[in-house]
């Protein structure tokens, strides 16, 4: 999954779009010790989905509650 998410890093906002499962692998390693992963993978590419408005709804609602959990 991780490989999969690095290359999403490389594509345009506009092509952005996420499937639930690797919704889940970045919010299982939104606080991962290896800073490459958290900050250049997993922080990058929710940054980069909520401003070009990548995820749907759902997943915006599953993010924001387990962000406030």
């Amino acid at each position: 999954m991780q490989e999969e998410l690095e290359k999403m890093v490389q594509l345009e906002s506009v092509k952005l779009s996420f499937t639930d499962n690797q919704i889940d692998f970045m919010l299982q390693n939104i606080g991962n010790l290896d800073p490459y992963l958290r900050d250049d993978v997993v922080y990058t590419l929710f940054a980069r989905g909520f401003t070009a408005d990548s995820f749907t709804p759902e997943q915006k609602t599953k993010i924001v509650t387990t962000f406030i959990s």
